[in-house]
């Protein structure tokens, strides 16, 4: 508890000599009151101040809740996503950088298949086992595993957080909160 605050709720601007950085009963005990506007609190009553002051409402805490579930969905969302290839499925980044790569590449695979240009390849790096393997796509292909990154990987990954969002903004009780979670991964 934080006496100086909780005296501050009870009564603005209240005048009172000594020391209360220790917050404790014996502290506050020691203090002499001086205003005269109401009687020296007691620590029941700064007790109880304190506790209102911070004590979060069911909608605080249903925010609080979503603002972590919205911060998991980023986690994830920039962890990167798997793509098959083949009979083989690779691990692909997707960071702010690799995002930002993604569509510059996206656009040039893009222009190339415009310019009817068949000889476009974009090398691009892939983990398998834990190894990094560099993959040479076609501007088809590349355009394909650039609309699984932005699109599918990502939008999957929203909704999933949605659903929780929604069960949260549904939820009636701090309980009821407190018992939804996130298992993503």
């Amino acid at each position: 508890m934080d006496i100086a605050l909780a005296v501050e709720k009870l009564l603005y601007g209240a005048v009172y000599s000594g020391s209360v950085v220790l917050n404790t009963p014996a502290c506050w005990d020691a203090v002499l009151w001086l205003d005269a506007r109401m009687e020296k609190p007691t620590w029941e009553e700064l007790t109880a101040t304190w506790e209102e002051m911070t004590t979060l409402s069911l909608d605080q805490i249903k925010e609080k809740k979503i603002a972590e579930v919205d911060t998991s969905t980023a986690a994830l969302i920039l962890k990167g996503f798997d793509y098959s290839i083949g009979d083989i499925t690779f691990h692909f980044g997707y960071s702010v950088e690799d995002q930002g790569n993604f569509t510059k590449a996206a656009l040039s695979a893009a222009l190339a298949m415009i310019q009817g240009d068949t000889e476009f390849r974009q090398a691009w790096r892939g983990w398998h086992d834990g190894l990094p393997k560099t993959l040479l796509f076609t501007a088809t292909e590349f355009i394909a595993l650039a609309m699984y990154a932005g699109k599918t990987h990502q939008e999957n990954c929203l909704a999933s957080g949605w659903a929780i969002t929604e069960q949260i903004r549904n939820a009636v009780t701090v309980e009821a909160v407190e018992a939804i979670t996130d298992d993503r991964e």
